[in-house]
């Protein structure tokens, strides 16, 4: 089901197959897997500057934190390298692996291992999956 999002380059404020950035790329996924059509923010400074506008500082708004142990199969997880505020997100797809782009490089599938869950800031769900 992910090969299909697999090398599509980074391109900043952007979620489509010519190019996107890390919430982008979860962006394009949902979109086209559940034509579930995600929050932008675009609108604010960047998901990933530190102020009010911050993704993680909105996130009850449009996303539910999930607490451990993480149900985390297809959620969105935010990854931080200050443990300040999260400045990396990616997608969980199962079998302890996560889809996700960097900047300067291409989408791809990387490994949950103990370098990425040292950094893992915290896991969420999108609120118009939940089931009440």
């Amino acid at each position: 089901m992910f090969d299909k999002y697999i090398d599509i380059q980074y391109k900043h404020n952007s979620s489509n197959f010519s190019g996107c950035d890390c919430y982008g790329l979860f962006r394009l996924i949902y979109k086209e897997e559940r034509n579930i059509i995600l929050p932008s923010f675009v609108y604010s400074k960047t998901w990933c500057e530190e102020g009010e506008d911050h993704i993680v500082k909105n996130v009850n708004k449009e996303f539910y934190k999930i607490h451990f142990p993480y149900k985390l199969y297809d959620g969105l997880i935010f990854f931080s390298s200050s443990n300040i505020i999260a400045d990396h997100i990616g997608m969980y797809i199962g079998d302890n692996k996560f889809i996700h782009v960097y900047e300067n490089s291409t989408s791809m599938i990387s490994k949950l291992d103990d370098y990425y869950k040292n950094k893992l800031y915290g896991a969420f769900r999108y609120k118009e999956e939940i089931v009440k």
